[in-house]
């Protein structure tokens, strides 16, 4: 699997709620979805992902990490330092993300770009690809809703196609 990120797309202005970008962690690249901002208080209940104590739709079953230094009695809360993003991958019970003390916060300048489409290779000729949207983050009082679009074409490539 290979993607696509926009090196420039933060250069005039800062990643949102909802951008899945590529970024610098321990000297690996690795791709996740932005769900807080600088500032941003995040709680995380057996109920789901909670961003300045609004319920965010689509994240009921984020669970916190129990081994983390911001958990304390079933509820992982903290608040997002300046110049860093908190991250959470879309397989939410499988992801390696913010959650978790090792992972942590995401500063900006480890931030490569916004992801813009990825490619699964099916075979040596046929690739599909993804145009990669911004999913929606929606906050139950909707001050910051971002349009979820997903969309998906196909390009064959043949022998005579150089």
């Amino acid at each position: 699997e290979s993607v696509f990120a926009y090196r420039l797309s933060y250069m005039f202005s800062k990643p949102k709620r909802g951008d899945i970008v590529m970024y610098k962690l321990d000297d690996v690249c690795d791709v996740s979805r932005i769900v807080a901002i600088p500032g941003d208080e995040v709680k995380i209940t057996d109920k789901g992902l909670f961003i300045n104590d609004d319920s965010v739709s689509g994240y009921e079953k984020a669970k916190p990490c129990e081994e983390s230094e911001f958990y304390d009695n079933g509820i992982y809360h903290a608040k997002v330092p300046e110049n860093c993003y908190f991250m959470i991958g879309d397989d939410l019970e499988n992801s390696y993300d913010s959650r978790y003390d090792s992972f942590g916060f995401v500063d900006a300048d480890d931030i490569y770009g916004k992801v813009i489409s990825h490619f699964k290779e099916k075979h040596l000729f046929t690739k599909t690809v993804s145009v990669v949207q911004p999913k929606s983050i929606d906050i139950e009082d909707e001050t910051d809703e971002i349009e979820k679009t997903e969309g998906k074409a196909e390009i064959k490539e043949t022998e005579d196609m150089e």
